[in-house]
Parts: C-alpha cells; structure tokens; sequence
C-alpha cells in the first residue's frame, strides 16, 4: 500500500478544477480585450503618434498579451495539481527532479483537460511501486555506513553488520543557533535526504506522510530548543549535536528489516 492509495485526488474534483481553469482562460480574454479598447480609445484622444504611449495599460499583468499569461495560467494550475497528489511526499529526490522537469516548458505540457489529469493520475498510480522502490534505495544508500563520508564513525559499523541496523550517525546536516533557538536541517541537500528518510518510513508502513511544512522528522529537529537537542517522532528517535550531526535510532525494527529486504535484498536486521 502506498501514499497515493489513499492521498490521490477524488476524480469528482477533476470537473471543478477544469472548469475553472477553462472559465479563468476566457475571462482574461476579455480582460485584455477591454485593456486593448481602453489603450485604443486613449490613443485615439491624446494622439498615439504624438509621444503618447498608453503600453502601461498591459504592465497590470507584466504581459502585452494574454496568451502569455495564459501559458503563466497552464503551468500554474499543472503546479496546483501536482501538489494536491503530494508527490513530493513518496519519489525519490532524482524522481521529483525528473518529474518537475518535464513540466518546465510551457509550451510542450498538456492542456488542463478531466482526459489529461486523469492520465497523469492513473500513471502515477500505476508507477506507484516502482516509485516506491526507488525511495527505498535512495533512503538506503542516505542511510547506509560506508556509502558516504559516515564511513569513519564507529556508532554505524557497530550496529550495522553488512545490513541497517538499529542507530546510524549523519554528519554535517543539522544547523545550530550558538546564541540559543532551534537546531534545525541545513537546507537544500541535507533537507532533503532527511526527508527521503522520513518519507520512505511512511511509505513502507502504508501511510502517506501527514501534513507539515516539510515532513514530521524535518519540522520536529526544526522545532528542537539547542538546550533540549534531542526529541522523537514515529518512527524516530533523535539526537541533535553542535558539530552538526544527527544521532538517528529507529523505533520500528519491522519497518528497517522491510527497508533491508527492498534495498540490500536481506532479510536480517542487526541487532
């Protein structure tokens, strides 16, 4: 089971977004029809050909025209789409980077149609597993001892015996107010390999991950005082270093053995 089982959108919704994306279209329409009339009827008074410019007119939506703000529209509402699946809460980083990059250019996306969101949709659905996969291999290679710059730290050998085991360190990832406040996850990169990590606990207990800014292991180290520095969630139990590394124990030995069976193809757990 997976995220999108139970998080996709109803296709009863499909009607209502189209129509309104289709409405939308046609209103701007006439809104640059009347902006056109209004820059003409001005010309025509104050003389256009004399050192008049009524252009401004068109900087009320940064375009002279409105098929430029119609392709504005189109990857907007793609964009809307996209984020009420929640892919970015079960792919892998390489997925969400291929997948968003497909839809970069304007002019080669599909129309906002029931037809297209539907097949978007469906696709996602059908690849779900494979999605699912990927997840557990990108969290797994994050994860493992040895895969990174990790290698030297005995905590990740010793529980980890050719498999994941029970606890792993992760250097450099977490940021530290010296003066007091929060720790918190470096942004960018480190962000998102803990969110991969998160992610992929979700997926392999059939959940999708829950509502938050980011995932729940992310906004809990954002929300962790420097004086307290440690804290759980879930799945996790944390603790937060001023040489800005992460202390992980995993609380779900089922859901690791899962994760070793998908990723390292075995079936042990270290002890």
């Amino acid at each position: 089971m997976t995220h999108l089982d139970t998080g996709v959108i109803k296709r009863e919704s499909f009607p209502v977004m189209v129509d309104a994306y289709d409405t939308a279209c046609k209103e701007i329409d006439q809104a640059f029809e009347l902006f056109h009339n209004a820059k003409l009827r001005l010309e025509s008074a104050f003389g256009g050909g004399l050192g008049a410019s009524f252009d401004c007119i068109y900087q009320l939506r940064y375009s002279n025209n409105s098929k430029d703000i119609k392709k504005n529209i189109k990857k907007s509402a793609w964009e809307a789409f996209l984020n009420r699946l929640e892919i970015k809460k079960f792919m892998s980083i390489k997925d969400l980077e291929k997948f968003y990059k497909s839809f970069e250019d304007v002019n080669k996306i599909p129309d906002i149609t029931i037809d297209a969101l539907i097949e978007i949709q469906t696709g996602l659905m059908n690849t779900a597993p494979d999605y699912a996969k990927r997840l557990a291999l990108e969290a797994y290679e994050i994860l493992m001892p040895g895969a990174s710059e990790r290698n030297h730290h005995k905590t990740n050998h010793k529980y980890a015996r050719g498999t994941l085991g029970q606890k792993v360190i992760l250097t450099w990832c977490i940021e530290s107010a010296y003066c007091g406040g929060n720790f918190h996850v470096g942004y960018g990169h480190n962000e998102n390999r803990i969110m991969a990590i998160d992610k992929v606990f979700h997926v392999l207990d059939g959940k999708g991950v829950p509502a938050g800014y980011r995932s729940p292991l992310v906004d809990t180290i954002n929300s962790t005082s420097v004086s307290v520095g440690q804290g759980e969630t879930d799945y996790f139990k944390f603790k937060c270093y001023m040489n800005h590394n992460l202390h992980l124990q995993f609380k779900r030995p089922d859901l690791v053995q899962k994760l070793n069976q998908i990723a390292g193809d075995r079936s042990r757990v270290a002890e």
